[in-house]
């Protein structure tokens, strides 16, 4: 497991599988092995599993990660003799104590009591560290209100639609499902990019029951520079900026154009919100380490250094709780009066911006929980969920209905929309 420069020499180290031999040749082997390494001018290597055993027995070793941002690195690199000293008594402390507990035969609780008398200095070490950061992060929490967002009067339906001209065909079965299901009005706002004005009116020519309002964002926002999955439009960014470009508006359904509706989009429309203004589905296949697994995702992506990646990590954890639920932000309601009040625009796109964030992951670290869930009836998603009714489906990810190189699940949902005479007034 030893990597050595060019033209060094390797020590020979091809030993049998451990398991394979008697324990006392075993632990011989292991023995005579660690000697060698002590005995050696030089360790070179790039796995911390070798890194840190060789330089506890004393031996001369170099540290060359291949990803000097991997968060287990956090803490070992640049040590000096006597930090690495430091941490290697304090790891060997808490080893020693827990050991003793465990051959005195305490019971578990007692074991756990032990643990966090030994550790709580050193909590209390980190919580400080994590303090410091937070008051740069501090605008991201969220206060609750007294006011409750209730269902509005008004008939008409706001929606909002994002999408170029890769995705311009896509959108009439969309609209055809919309229309099939609501006798509501609907007015959309089509925040669009490469798509001329007749191109975007010939989206809505025949349907009586909906008016469209195109917003060209062909020089806005996010023109170059952005690293995208194959299946995804730099317009995926726009729903950051609805608050700003809508100011007039006030609640607001933003629907991805993979979705197909069997239900009414205005019951989708006067869906309660949380006191950030918001209702999504957790995504189906969340786990409470999802947004940390996106954090560390964008520090490969965008190639921190280590100083950098523990600065972020350190500001990621001064959050109320990045472990809250995380919500897909295909379909959404948003109050954007009250995303509005809380600069919801500069925030979102600030991660976006500074640290490489997608959107989805700017939406979740702004709301870090903060969202009435739609469930699976309102963004129901074939390669995740089992169902036989929903009153949206969403092809989150790249299998698209569209897409006619393979069987894609309820596709026919889909489909069944994407050729008719006649819209449906």
């Amino acid at each position: 497991d030893v990597e050595v420069p060019e033209n060094a020499e390797r020590m020979e180290n091809n030993v049998p599988p451990f398991r394979h031999l008697r324990f006392a040749e075993a632990v011989g082997r292991c023995l005579q092995l660690l000697s060698d390494y002590r005995a050696s001018s030089e360790v070179v290597t790039t796995r911390l599993h070798c890194h840190l055993p060789c330089r506890a027995i004393g031996a001369n070793t170099t540290f060359i990660p291949k990803l000097v941002s991997d968060r287990r690195f956090d803490g070992l690199i640049g040590l000096n003799d006597e930090e690495f000293l430091d941490v290697r008594n304090r790891v060997g402390m808490l080893i020693h104590e827990v050991f003793e507990c465990v051959r005195s035969g305490a019971e578990l609780e007692t074991l756990q009591k032990r643990w966090r008398e030994l550790t709580n200095g050193f909590v209390s070490q980190a919580k400080e560290r994590v303090a410091a950061a937070a008051e740069t992060s501090s605008e991201l929490q969220i206060e609750a209100l007294e006011s409750v967002y209730s269902a509005e009067e008004n008939k008409q339906v706001q929606l909002a639609l994002c999408f170029d001209d890769r995705l311009l065909e896509r959108v009439p079965p969309l609209l055809q499902s919309i229309v099939t299901n609501t006798n509501s009005e609907i007015c959309i706002h089509a925040l669009t990019r490469n798509v001329t004005a007749d191109e975007a009116n010939d989206l809505v020519a025949g349907f009586k029951n909906i008016v469209l309002k195109q917003i060209v964002m062909d020089d806005e926002l996010f023109a170059n520079d952005v690293d995208l999955p194959g299946h995804v439009t730099v317009s995926t960014f726009d729903r950051l900026i609805l608050p700003e470009y809508l100011p007039n508006i006030d609640r607001l359904v933003y629907i991805d154009i993979d979705t197909i509706l069997n239900g009414d989009i205005f019951e989708l429309y006067n869906h309660e919100l949380s006191v950030a203004g918001f209702a999504a589905r957790t995504a189906p296949n969340a786990r409470t380490s999802t947004l940390v697994n996106r954090f560390e995702r964008t520090i490969r992506i965008q190639e921190y250094d280590a100083n950098n990646a523990k600065k972020f990590r350190t500001l990621l954890a001064a959050q109320p709780d990045i472990l809250n639920p995380y919500c897909n932000a295909g379909v959404l309601v948003m109050s954007l009066d009250r995303l509005r009040e809380l600069d919801f625009t500069t925030k979102t796109m600030a991660f976006v911006q500074k640290y490489g964030f997608e959107d989805q992951e700017a939406i979740n670290m702004f709301l870090q929980g903060s969202y009435v869930d739609l469930g699976m009836e309102w963004n129901a998603q074939p390669y995740h969920d089992h169902f036989d009714t929903a009153k949206l489906v969403h092809w989150a990810g790249g299998n698209k209905p569209w897409n006619k190189n393979r069987s894609i699940r309820k596709s026919e949902l889909w489909l069944k929309h994407c050729e008719h005479e006649e819209p449906v007034a």
